[in-house]
C-alpha cells in the first residue's frame, strides 16, 4: 500500500513539473560538472527523494537572484566582456546621433590609423 502511494506521489510530482513552463540553459562543463556532483551529495544522503540537477539548478538560481551584489554583477560582465558588440553598438549610437562616439575612442582610432598608413608607406 505505502509503495503504491508514493509512486502515486512521484507521478503527481512530474505531471506537476511537465505542466510547468520550462527554459533550457547550456552549461560549460565545470559548471555541469559542479551541478552534478552537488546533486550527487543531495541525492545520495536521502533516498527518500528524487532529486535532479534541474530542481538544484532551480533552487539555487530562485535563491541567488536576490543575493548577488553589484561588484559580482559586474563581474560577470567583466568576464563576458565583447569588444565588437562594444563597438558595434558605439558605433550604432553615434550613426544615429544618440551619442558621440567618446573621445578616447576616437583619438584611439585616429592614432591606429595613422599607425597602419606609416607601416603601409614603410613597406
Amino acid at each position: 500500500m505505502e509503495n503504491k502511494e508514493v509512486e502515486q506521489k512521484k507521478e503527481i510530482q512530474n505531471n506537476k513539473r511537465k505542466r510547468e513552463e520550462q527554459y533550457r540553459v547550456i552549461l560549460k562543463k565545470s559548471a555541469n560538472t559542479a551541478l552534478e556532483a552537488f546533486t550527487n551529495k543531495i541525492s545520495d544522503e536521502v533516498s527518500f527523494s528524487n532529486i535532479t540537477k534541474s530542481d538544484v539548478a532551480n533552487w539555487l538560481l530562485e535563491r541567488i537572484e536576490k543575493k548577488i551584489s553589484t561588484s559580482e554583477a559586474n563581474e560577470i560582465l567583466d568576464s563576458n566582456f565583447d569588444e565588437t558588440k562594444a563597438l558595434n553598438n558605439l558605433l550604432k549610437n553615434h550613426k544615429n546621433g544618440v551619442q558621440d562616439l567618446p573621445q578616447e575612442i576616437a583619438l584611439a582610432l585616429k592614432s591606429h590609423l595613422k599607425m597602419s598608413r606609416r607601416s603601409k608607406k614603410a613597406s
